[in-house]
């Protein structure tokens, strides 16, 4: 096939290094990374349902909690009572689905990462998802990365910083239907999709 024709040219080019069989692995991993990155940028959300309401994972923000809960389940995340969780642009998430309760009406799905051990897995990780949403929406409307004393970048405690809200590493897009924010906090990277019908 055309693949094995490329990966058999590939193997037998002159990269300089002892080890083809390795140079043929780190193709390989090349391309699965390309794949993994395009499949995350799809899935980060969609196009708005007929009404206009912000999706995510193709679930239109519109209705009762319980029942949009339900349908961001059917769309492969498991129910942990208060949470759902699941996988989200490559991280493992907990996600919360928030509305007025008086109401009973859906207005923002909230989805917080696991926390990390250390800042320069944060912020990387951070950087990463705001660079896909970068490459699918344009520029944030607004955009902060700065640390609120006593703390700043390089002092050791950054995740301390995180977890007393000092550390101010926000982006938030325009997206159809809504917005989508994206923030360091507690340890974790958190997304905050709201519906702009409200």
């Amino acid at each position: 096939s055309g693949c094995f024709d490329i990966f058999q040219s590939l193997n037998h080019m002159d990269f300089a290094l002892y080890d083809t069989d390795w140079t043929f692995v780190n193709v390989l991993c090349i391309i699965f990374l390309c794949i993994s990155f395009y499949k995350y940028e799809s899935l980060l959300t969609d196009s708005p349902d007929d009404e206009g309401h912000i999706t995510f994972k193709g679930v239109p923000l519109n209705g009762s909690i319980e029942k949009v809960r339900a349908k961001i389940m059917n769309a492969g995340f498991d129910n942990d009572g208060e949470s759902l969780t699941g996988q989200f642009a490559g991280l493992k998430v907990k996600i919360y689905v928030g509305g007025n309760e008086e109401l009973n009406h859906v207005y923002s799905v909230i989805v917080v990462s696991e926390q990390e051990r250390s800042w320069e897995s944060l912020k990387s990780k951070y950087l990463n998802v705001r660079e896909l949403y970068m490459r699918k929406y344009g520029n944030p409307t607004t955009d902060s990365r700065t640390f609120c004393d006593p703390y700043y970048e390089g002092d050791g405690d950054e995740l301390e910083a995180t977890e007393n809200q000092k550390c101010l590493y926000s982006s938030k897009f325009t997206v159809p239907g809504g917005e989508v924010s994206i923030f360091i906090i507690n340890r974790s990277v958190m997304f905050n999709f709201e519906d702009a019908i409200q």
